[in-house]
């Protein structure tokens, strides 16, 4: 049972309301102190993220293409910075890696022990936004997106919107944690 996507009206706006969200995100950012290559990936996962959330809601997938995109651009990212600042490139690759690992690990295990809850994009693309984020800004972004997750989850269930067995998309309440996490 889909209780959102059936709404037509929904359906025409959605793909619009991201245009001023990434348009407001990246002026916000603008006038942060950081970093080119700080400001470079949260601008990236930012726009990635809302394409990932976007697609999830609709189609319940996540593109292979789309994780593929995003981990390349991080690759080219880091390479960059290694080249012009590997002392400070080096921690941040690290935690990077560490930060993949662990969402990554952790979205597997989920996904065994759920009967396949969790699909095989999500695993890819948590192991990416990890490798953005790094160790501990995943950390929190996982805490905050499974709050959110399961408030909303809640909710339906008591409005009795849902049942145990609705389908909810994963990556909208992910994306919700990355900005949390990027503005926090």
């Amino acid at each position: 049972m889909d209780i959102v996507a059936n709404n037509s009206l929904m359906k025409k706006l959605l793909p619009l309301a991201g245009i001023p969200l990434i348009a407001g995100v990246y002026l916000a950012l603008m006038y942060m102190a950081f970093d080119w290559f700080t400001l470079a990936r949260a601008l990236a996962l930012i726009l990635f993220g809302y394409i990932a959330a976007y697609t999830d809601y609709r189609t319940r997938k996540v593109s292979n293409k789309l994780v593929l995109t995003m981990l390349v651009i991080w690759l080219a990212l880091m390479s960059i910075y290694v080249i012009t600042d590997i002392e400070v490139a080096i921690g941040i690759l690290i935690s990077s890696i560490i930060g993949g690992a662990v969402g990554g690990g952790f979205f597997l295990i989920m996904y065994l022990i759920s009967g396949k809850g969790i699909g095989g994009g999500d695993i890819k693309l948590i192991t990416v936004i990890g490798l953005y984020l790094t160790f501990a800004r995943l950390m929190a972004m996982l805490f905050v997106s499974s709050l959110l997750t399961a408030l909303v989850a809640g909710v339906l269930l008591l409005t009795k919107k849902a049942t145990m067995k609705t389908a909810i998309p994963l990556v909208p309440f992910l994306y919700a944690g990355i900005l949390f996490v990027l503005f926090a």
